[in-house]
């Protein structure tokens, strides 16, 4: 849609595919992205990360950080004046629904949204959530792998505090706008877990949502991607999972390991959180290399805004070709 034909209709219920990162949002949405009727135009929880927890943040300082978030730049958008914070996220979708369907052809528009659940409600009290939730040890270690977080520790406290978000977030959503499943059950029954999404969105089943793989580079189902955990997580991290986070793997269903638990002391949560700043940053230089690592970390403590600016621009570079 151009310029001259006005701004792209605002959508008043969509789509809210919410949970983890590394919880199989992504393959989720690829699989309804590939039903006719539905369209998934990417990420959407960068939009509140600014200030997190705050409803409407000082919108110049919110217009200055956008000038390096990687989200949206990558989607090219830009910034309406004239809009409250909600009504430029909402134009936002808006606008990355035009992207990713010029035609305007579905009847559906889904993002993903890995936290801020209850302001994205807010934003769109008539939105339907999907949440899905995958076992938190297979989520931690791909956190770990990707170097996002240092140890199994600080990931049980990610995990939870994500769980118990969505717990909160739901008692304001109604029963009718909301659908939970497992990463596990989507891969061991992909025709049943989508027609129970597709009946919850109130559109008919296409098997194309199945053929996803044809034209991604995602694989096509396997159910033997649940589980991982069990070659990929050291042994130790394994005990600080599941002492730390057991109660809610069972609570969602996932079976303990049956190894021994983490001996922790008073003192193991400040030494666990050392040990993970360490790790992630071990693993920070390895991605970033040493030199624009220090340079992140100056540019943090330092008020220069062009040398943050810098640094955020050669740092979405990295990340961008890391994604790609």
């Amino acid at each position: 849609m151009s310029k001259s034909e006005g701004p792209a209709p605002l959508i008043e219920e969509p789509v809210l595919l919410v949970g983890t990162t590394r919880s199989g949002t992504t393959l989720l949405s690829l699989m309804l992205d590939h039903h006719p009727a539905i369209s998934f135009a990417g990420e959407f929880e960068w939009v509140w990360d600014f200030m997190p927890g705050v409803a409407a943040p000082p919108l110049e300082d919110y217009y200055a950080w956008l000038r390096t978030n990687r989200h949206f730049l990558h989607h090219g958008l830009e910034i309406d004046r004239s809009l409250d914070f909600a009504g430029q996220a909402r134009r936002f979708l808006a606008d990355m629904r035009v992207q990713k369907d010029p035609g305007l052809v579905s009847s559906r528009v889904g993002v993903q949204v890995h936290r801020h659940y209850t302001l994205a409600n807010q934003v769109w009290p008539r939105a339907r959530f999907i949440h899905i939730v995958r076992d938190g040890r297979d989520v931690a270690a791909s956190w770990i792998k990707f170097g996002w977080l240092g140890n199994a520790y600080v990931a049980a406290q990610r995990w939870n505090a994500a769980l118990i978000e969505w717990d909160h977030a739901k008692k304001d959503i109604e029963e009718e706008r909301r659908i939970e499943l497992r990463f596990e059950d989507l891969i061991a029954d992909p025709t049943g877990q989508l027609a129970r999404l597709t009946e919850f969105l109130g559109v008919d089943y296409d098997e194309a949502m199945l053929r996803y793989h044809e034209d991604t580079t995602y694989s096509p189902v396997d159910s033997g991607q649940g589980g991982k955990w069990r070659k990929s997580l050291t042994p130790r991290d394994l005990a600080l999972f599941e002492r730390f986070s057991g109660h809610q793997l069972e609570r969602h269903g996932y079976a303990l390991s049956g190894a021994p638990t983490y001996d922790d002391k008073p003192w193991s949560p400040a030494l666990l959180e050392l040990d993970d700043r360490v790790r992630h940053n071990r693993a920070r230089i390895r991605n970033l290399g040493p030199g624009l690592w220090l340079a992140e970390h100056l540019s943090r403590r330092l008020r220069s805004r062009t040398l943050r600016d810098a640094v955020a621009t050669r740092v979405n570079a990295l990340e961008n070709a890391r994604i790609q």
